[in-house]
């Protein structure tokens, strides 16, 4: 049977992994938005930055790198949040 504290715990994972696809779609997003202007610029004749490049793949992959550590650390900050909630007001019950 499962205690009230572990289901506890698992809730906490699920809304981190949650967390994790909400702030990986978002970011990834903006990768997308970022291509486009890009492209468009590039199409008016305007030449990308230094260091940057309007190829899909290259601006998906800087943005995918960029989307998978933003959403793993606010799901790690969400889980180790909950998790210690857990921890402390199970302190308090026993």
């Amino acid at each position: 049977m499962m205690t009230r504290s572990r289901a506890m715990l698992l809730m906490w994972v699920a809304v981190g992994a949650i967390v994790w696809l909400g702030v990986f779609d978002y970011v990834n997003t903006r990768g997308h938005k970022e291509y486009l202007y890009r492209s468009a610029e590039l199409r008016l004749g305007i030449q990308p930055p230094p260091g940057k490049s309007a190829d899909l793949r290259e601006v998906m992959a800087v943005e995918g790198r960029h989307a998978k550590l933003q959403a793993t650390g606010w799901a790690i900050v969400l889980i180790a949040a909950g998790w210690t909630t857990v921890w402390v007001m199970k302190g308090r019950h026993s």
